[in-house]
């Protein structure tokens, strides 16, 4: 398991590539993780689920359960189907067609997972429905970055 920095950088790095062991690490991590590098794993798991959908969507199970045990905290809330499922891509970072093309490629994937996606895909829905509606009403600034899907 991940305690030292160089240990936690590797599983960030193997989260974000969908890797299933380091999935299986992310729960006891985010325990662990300090503020700063908090950021980089919410956006692994983010990329993780487009790659490894199922096992993601697991993680995040356990994450929602430790949540519920053991309350809500700054760190834990960050990492929690809510969190994950709402969050898409950065749209202050990246451009409005990385940002649906993120997104069609995500609801594909929790669409094929069928019930066990379903509530990560209605969160997704809704948020992305509210940035839409921004967008509609001149709200929305999008940032410039293209998302690196491969």
């Amino acid at each position: 398991m991940a305690t030292n920095s160089l240990n936690v950088d590797s599983v960030i790095d193997s989260v974000s590539r969908g890797d299933h062991k380091a999935l299986n690490d992310v729960p006891s991590l985010t325990e662990k993780i300090d503020i700063e590098r908090s950021n980089d794993l919410r956006n692994a798991l983010s990329r993780s689920l487009i790659i490894s959908t199922p096992e993601t969507l697991d993680a995040l199970n356990v994450i929602d359960k430790k949540i519920s045990a053991k309350g809500h905290s700054f760190l834990r809330d960050k990492f929690g189907t809510d969190s994950i499922c709402s969050y898409v891509i950065d749209s202050n970072k990246y451009d409005r067609e990385s940002f649906f093309k993120y997104y069609s490629k995500a609801k594909l994937n929790l669409e094929k997972v069928g019930g066990k996606g379903k509530t990560c895909l209605d969160l997704m829905n809704s948020s992305v429905e509210e940035i839409t509606y921004e967008e509609k009403q001149g709200k929305m600034k999008w940032g410039v970055d293209k998302y690196v899907f491969d």
